[in-house]
């Protein structure tokens, strides 16, 4: 193998890989709310969620306001945390978030 092949095969590889983190990074639109730290290729935001979730999200919530986004995986979570945005949200605006897709935890 030549010194060309081998530059050849390696910016090859090198762009594959780079192409493929590109796919697998969840893109953020400036439409939504903010987002707590960094979120991983594939698995998200999962991995700041320590030993108590419930504790974490309280802590998102007092940074964040009573609505801020996650990818949980990569599907895009919009996490809502007060009655009264529940309430504006599944009552008064039931007919734009009618639509969300299911997201079951197991």
């Amino acid at each position: 193998m030549t010194v060309f092949d081998s530059t050849a095969l390696l910016l090859t590889g090198m762009l594959v890989l780079l192409s493929l983190l590109l796919w697998l990074y969840p893109r953020r639109s400036s439409h939504l709310p903010p987002a707590p730290g960094f979120a991983l290729p594939l698995l998200g935001h999962v991995h700041l969620l320590r030993k108590d979730p419930h504790a974490t999200f309280r802590k998102w919530r007092r940074q964040y306001g009573d609505i801020f986004s996650l990818y949980m995986g990569r599907q895009l979570t919009v996490v809502l945390n007060s009655h009264k945005v529940i309430k504006e949200a599944l009552v008064k605006r039931a007919d734009v978030f009618s639509d969300r897709p299911v997201f079951s935890v197991e």
